[in-house]
This record gives structure tokens, C-alpha cells and sequence, in this order.
């Protein structure tokens, strides 16, 4: 399976694939068009990064990194004002 089937199946977009590891999206774009050793322990790391970006979430089932950043932004804001508040 090609690190674009990986990724599609994670129901990620090559930048939140790049975020998600780390790199740019260029860089990502790269390792797509085969600029990666596939023997080598970065290809896993990737592999194994993106097999991993979907989440399981008991109320609304499987869950992709799209769906929870906004939910994590909400989350950082809000604890910023309590945090804020509090000082």
C-alpha cells in the first residue's frame, strides 16, 4: 500500500499528513512520489504515523485529525481565558 492510499484511508490531506509528522508540505509531497526509502526507519515512522491519525471516539465513532483540531483550538482558547482568569 503507497503512503497516498495510507493517507487517504487516514482521511488526511498532505498538509495535515505534513503537520502531523512534522514536515513540510513539500517534503510530504516527496515522500508521496517515492523520494523515501521504504526500507529505511523513516519510511516506517511515516507509515506508522499515518496508519495512526484516525481516532476512535466511542460517541461519534472513527474520528480524523480534521475533526478534532477544531475541537482542540476550542479547548486551548477556552483554557486560555479560564488561565487568564485566574491569575
Amino acid at each position: 500500500m503507497s503512503l497516498k492510499d495510507i493517507r487517504l484511508r487516514s482521511n488526511l490531506t498532505q498538509e495535515e499528513a505534513a503537520q502531523l509528522l512534522g514536515v513540510t508540505r513539500r517534503t510530504y509531497v516527496n515522500y508521496e512520489a517515492g523520494k523515501i526509502d521504504e526500507s529505511s526507519l523513516k519510511y516506517k515512522y511515516v507509515v506508522e504515523t499515518l496508519q495512526k491519525a484516525t481516532l476512535i471516539d466511542e460517541n461519534h465513532g472513527i474520528l480524523t485529525c480534521s475533526d478534532l483540531m477544531p475541537k482542540a483550538k476550542q479547548r486551548k482558547k477556552a483554557m486560555s481565558i479560564c488561565l487568564s482568569q485566574c491569575r
